[in-house]
């Protein structure tokens, strides 16, 4: 069963502080719409695990990686793997009405070369000291209903790749474009909504305080 709104907002608070600051060490397929994403924060490593079934929509922290369940690796994992393995993520926002997490972070550009070197005599085997440049990528989980879908962001928040073609209220959804977020769901009890972002905020000021002193204690 999917996660209700009050569910989702529930839990997305420990997603946030485990994921916050960290870095992608390793995006894995579980199966055609899941995946297991592997998150580095000082002194910690987190398993996130991301379903995007309709019917098994969430978005929570698992101990260990379910079995791979799927042989082919799709265009969207892939896409992942070039752009998400080694983004850090910067910041995790949880709209306070629906169901829906989004990284937002930055990466090594992938399509990086390095410079050639302007003296033609220049040793071939000398040490390379430029970096590649960081590009803006965000990770979008939308489990909202029966139209859930992920997308991969680049700058401007424009579509890199998705999982589903097909969106909620005919909305951007080809590569490209500008996304968007779905609409917020009607009569939804905003008090709860700030109770929980109290929340948010006091479990990841928590985990800044354990990272910290972690660093602190070697």
């Amino acid at each position: 069963m999917s996660l209700s709104v009050h569910e989702f907002q529930w839990v997305a608070p420990e997603v946030a502080a485990a994921v916050e600051g960290g870095f992608v060490q390793k995006v894995r397929p579980v199966d055609a719409a899941s995946w297991v994403i592997r998150v580095r924060q000082p002194g910690q490593t987190a398993l996130v695990l991301v379903s995007l079934e309709p019917e098994l929509a969430r978005v929570h922290l698992v101990e260990s990686r379910p079995a791979r369940r799927v042989e082919r690796t799709s265009g969207l994992t892939m896409l992942m793997r070039k752009l998400v393995e080694g983004m850090v993520i910067r910041t995790v926002e949880v709209p306070p009405d629906d169901r829906v997490m989004i990284w937002r972070g930055d990466t090594a550009d992938p399509d990086w070369t390095p410079p050639e070197p302007d003296d033609a005599d220049a040793d071939p085997d000398a040490e390379v000291t430029a970096r590649p440049p960081r590009v803006p990528v965000t990770l979008v989980f939308e489990l909202t209903g029966r139209h859930t879908n992920l997308f991969v962001l680049g700058a401007r928040d424009r579509i890199l790749g998705q999982l589903r073609a097909d969106a909620l209220c005919d909305r951007a959804r080809r590569p490209t474009e500008i996304w968007q977020a779905p609409p917020a769901p009607s009569g939804f009890l905003l008090r709860v909504a700030d109770v929980l972002q109290q929340e948010l905020r006091r479990r990841r000021q928590r985990a800044r305080r354990r990272a910290a002193r972690h660093v602190e204690h070697g």
